[in-house]
């Protein structure tokens, strides 16, 4: 099953498709609106034109629909092998996209957009473009609605995807699954990472280096073996000495200097 966010991807570039096909729908109904009684060939080429660039949209959409599904194609006959597969109904994977009525319409433009593209010197007839422009009017609102359902369909599955998150296919049922983030080589990994050469790194200023025994401070007075039968101590510094600082020099250490 394909990412949520592949998913939604996949929703947003499709909806680029069919917003290209409106853009081209608007044209083609213009041209339409001031056709004459028998059309010259410039005006006939220019609605093939448009006839070819509807078509080749819808395709374009049904092709990133098989890349994110399925994303296998036969690259001999491909074209055809698409448009057949948009009606079936895959369980697990995906609904159907078109019906097999809406099929036949598009079946038809297709067969056209081919004799566009590669027949130059066969003249266009008009009789030819009015069946074609039948199928396209036929299949212009099916397939409007049944993409707009398809889509719908998709962001459920994503939404779907994201509350039920698949199991890794060596855990059994009963295994705790860490989040994606927690997985090793994701973003958990790191952060772990990061927080063990941190304790680590407390450690050692925590910690002073073992360096044997322990020697005296020039600063601080060891206790003298009076001390340690109940005499009193030597006082100590009245400022706690800092690394790097010089020791205060005592009065008699002063006055024996003077």
């Amino acid at each position: 099953m394909p990412h949520p966010d592949e998913l939604r991807l996949l929703r947003r570039e499709v909806q680029a498709d069919l917003a290209a096909v409106d853009r081209l729908m608007g044209e083609l109904a213009d041209a339409r609106r001031v056709l004459p009684p028998d059309p010259p060939q410039a005006t006939l080429a220019h609605i093939g034109y448009l006839l070819h660039g509807v078509y080749t949209d819808w395709e374009s959409a049904f092709h990133r629909i098989a890349a994110v599904f399925e994303n296998r194609l036969d690259p001999s006959g491909w074209h055809v092998q698409l448009l057949r597969r948009m009606t079936l109904d895959i369980p697990g994977i995906r609904p159907a996209v078109i019906d097999a009525r809406t099929c036949e319409h598009l079946a038809a433009l297709r067969s056209f957009r081919h004799f566009f593209r590669h027949g130059y010197a066969v003249p266009l007839r008009w009789p030819k473009m009015q069946s074609v422009l039948e199928d396209y009017d036929a299949a212009a609102s099916a397939v409007a609605e049944q993409h707009g359902r398809f889509l719908t369909q998709v962001e459920r599955i994503a939404d779907q995807s994201e509350e039920r998150p698949a199991l890794p296919r060596s855990a059994s049922p009963g295994a705790v699954v860490r989040p994606r983030s927690c997985r090793p080589g994701g973003a958990g990994r790191v952060l772990i990472g990061l927080e063990r050469a941190r304790g680590d790194q407390r450690g050692k200023r925590l910690s002073p280096p073992d360096s044997g025994p322990r020697q005296p401070s020039p600063f601080i007075p060891e206790a003298t073996g009076g001390d340690q039968a109940g005499q009193g101590a030597r006082p100590a510094p009245d400022r706690a000495v800092g690394w790097g600082d010089k020791p205060r020099a005592s009065a008699s250490s002063r006055a024996a200097e003077g």
